[in-house]
C-alpha cells in the first residue's frame, strides 16, 4: 500500500469523510467490477457498491489495520452481492460478461465455462472469479479471502475435480 493511500485510510478511520471519499473515488472502478462479476446486472452492481460504500463509511472506525482497507471493502461488496443473489433468487448468468466476445467463435465454450463456474460452491467460485476474471495472483486472492496462500493453491485442483464431476 502506498504511503498516501495509507494516510487516507488512517484519516478516514479517524473521521475524515473527505479522505474516505477520496479512497472510494480511487477504488470505485474495482468495486464496481467485483459487484458486476457477481450479479451481472449494471443497476444492481451500482446499488451494491453504493450500499457497500455507505456501510463502509458507517463502519470504517472498526477497521483495525489500514492496510486491509481494500480487502475489507471487497468483503463487504462480495457479501452484499451474495445477499442480493439470494434475495432475488436468481441464478447468476455470465452472458453479459462475454457480450464483447459474442463475435468470437468460442462464445459457446465460454458460456459453458461460466455456467459451470455458476454451479460451484461460493468458496471455489470466489477463487475462480478473482484468479481468471480479476487476474489476481494467489497471494492477492489469499489476502482478499483472508486465507493462507496454500489454501488458495489447493483449491484449484479441487475446483477442477468438482467441475468434472458436476452435471452438464
Amino acid at each position: 500500500m502506498k504511503k498516501e493511500e495509507y494516510s487516507l485510510v488512517y484519516k478516514a478511520i479517524h473521521g475524515d469523510s473527505h479522505a474516505y471519499g477520496e479512497l472510494i473515488h480511487q477504488y470505485n472502478p474495482y468495486f464496481y467490477k467485483i459487484a458486476f462479476l457477481y450479479v451481472k446486472n449494471e443497476d444492481a452492481a451500482v446499488e451494491i457498491v453504493q450500499d457497500s460504500v455507505y456501510q463502509g463509511y458507517l463502519k470504517i472506525k472498526t477497521l483495525r489495520n489500514p492496510e486491509l482497507f481494500s480487502t475489507w471493502m471487497t468483503r463487504i461488496i462480495m457479501n452484499k452481492a451474495v445477499r442480493y443473489i439470494k434475495q432475488n433468487k436468481k441464478i447468476v448468468e455470465y452472458e453479459e460478461a462475454f457480450h464483447e466476445a459474442s463475435h468470437s467463435e468460442h462464445v459457446e465454450e465460454k458460456l459453458d465455462l461460466m455456467n459451470a463456474v455458476n454451479r460451484l460452491p461460493k468458496k471455489y467460485k470466489d477463487v475462480i472469479i478473482q484468479k481468471y476474471f480479476l487476474e489476481m495472483s494467489v497471494e492477492e486472492i489469499a489476502k482478499k479471502q483472508m486465507i493462507p496462500e496454500n489454501t488458495v493453491t489447493i483449491r484449484f485442483p479441487r475446483i477442477r475435480l468438482v467441475m468434472r464431476e458436476s452435471p452438464k
